[in-house]
């Protein structure tokens, strides 16, 4: 045991005099692994507005505690991005928001694997989503306690049709409904 530590020693002084440094495309490919992974999108608006923001930063501070680096990956209708998923540079894919049908075909036929964020749309694939529904019961029954009797809620036109958004709503109803309150929804 002495004689292996010495010899590694020995072996890490001389690269370091070498100036050696480890490739990342040889270690990739003895390992079959890339330790990236993609984070997809078909809007770059998307991934930088709101909460996806937040999203995508918890994603990638996620995904370094585990050892991953994320790469952005932008969709486009001439299909180029799918370049990404077949020639070995990730070992997964997320995605946050819409995905186009010709992006979920390609990225099935990749076989990588792959999770939603904030999204459930795609019964057969796992997603991570917050719990919207019981955070707007949650907020509206808090209210409730408080004593406000009248309370709406509000949805600006700008908001984009997505699940969390409906399921908000019915946390929302829910609460009023159990207080009956259900007359002033």
């Amino acid at each position: 045991p002495g004689r292996s530590a010495e010899r590694a020693e020995r072996l890490r002084r001389l690269a370091q005099e070498m100036g050696y440094r480890r490739n990342w495309r040889a270690q990739a490919f003895s390992r079959c692994k890339t330790h990236a992974v993609g984070l997809f999108h078909a809007h770059t608006a998307w991934i930088h507005e709101g909460t996806m923001g937040e999203i995508a930063g918890g994603f990638t501070c996620g995904m370094h505690d585990h050892g991953y680096h994320v790469v952005i990956v932008p969709y486009d209708e001439t299909g180029e991005w799918t370049e990404l998923l077949h020639d070995g540079r990730l070992d997964g894919i997320a995605f946050s928001h819409y995905l186009p049908d010709d992006a979920r075909e390609a990225v099935e036929k990749s076989r990588l694997p792959r999770v939603l964020l904030m999204d459930k749309t795609i019964a057969t694939w796992p997603c991570a989503v917050t719990d919207d529904e019981g955070g707007a019961y949650i907020a509206t029954r808090r209210l409730i306690e408080l004593g406000h009797k009248r309370i709406d809620m509000y949805l600006h036109d700008s908001i984009r049709k997505h699940f969390s958004v409906e399921d908000r709503h019915a946390g929302y109803e829910k609460a009023m409904k159990e207080a009956g309150l259900a007359d002033a929804i």
